[in-house]
């Protein structure tokens, strides 16, 4: 018997691709605080539009703590903790040759 786990959607609006850089390119509510179970999804959803993601800074207020690297559709995803000013409630997210997703994040929980 083969049981089959279902993962919940990514919770993501993203704004259609611009003619040139703007500061938020859309926002993600995670369902939990743990960055390391909730980034691999939401890896999976980018990649069709940013490619592989190879850097990750995000809000170390929102985040348990978790590892400094990733491994995700075999590559090493980098993962960055800030607590400045310009990471808060977002995260951001780069692609080699690409450029970079940066994203309002919902906190956990909010209704």
């Amino acid at each position: 018997m083969t049981s089959t786990v279902r993962t919940p959607p990514v919770r993501l609006a993203l704004l259609p691709p611009a003619g040139g850089p703007r500061r938020i390119d859309g926002v993600w509510w995670p369902r939990t605080r743990d960055l390391a179970a909730e980034l691999p999804a939401l890896l999976t959803v980018l990649a069709a539009r940013w490619g592989r993601v190879t850097h990750v800074t995000a809000d170390s207020d929102m985040w348990l703590a978790g590892p400094p690297h990733l491994l995700h559709d075999n590559s090493t995803v980098r993962v960055n903790r800030s607590g400045r000013e310009g990471h808060r409630r977002t995260i951001c997210l780069v692609s080699p040759g690409i450029g970079r997703c940066d994203l309002t994040v919902v906190p956990p929980g909010t209704a």
